[in-house]
């Protein structure tokens, strides 16, 4: 599952947390870190790439 714009990644990660394989895109870097830590404290994985 693929989140243009996934801004702060609640989407991707709601996904994530239940099994589904999520990509989080955004041109915002600071989203995407936001991303990365929000899925490293819930464990969730997945790509976050800002660009």
């Amino acid at each position: 599952m693929s989140d243009l714009g996934t801004g702060t990644g609640r989407d991707a990660l709601w996904f994530a947390q239940r099994g589904h394989r999520t990509e989080a895109l955004d041109f915002s870097r600071g989203g995407v870190g936001q991303v990365r830590r929000k899925a490293a404290r819930a464990q969730a994985r997945g790509a976050h790439r800002a660009g």
